[in-house]
């Protein structure tokens, strides 16, 4: 089998996965849509660091980082 179709295949399963109604298939989307925006306020807040700038989207992901990240 050829790699593409091979990479096809999970691609689909993966969203045949997350687009299922089941309750635990929902906690999952959940979470990870969390994981995903910690991990975009952590990205984004260490580039700003880097440039030295501020945003006011910036603003947001300290906000959120402040809120929901820091202990």
């Amino acid at each position: 089998m050829e790699i593409k179709q091979e990479f096809h295949n999970i691609e689909k399963d993966i969203f045949e996965y997350f687009t299922s109604g089941k309750y635990e298939d929902v906690i999952l989307k959940k979470l990870s849509y969390l994981t995903l925006t910690a991990l975009i306020s952590a990205d984004y807040i260490s580039a700003a660091n880097i440039r030295g700038g501020k945003t006011r989207f910036g603003d947001i992901t300290d906000e959120f980082y402040r809120f929901y990240l820091n202990p």
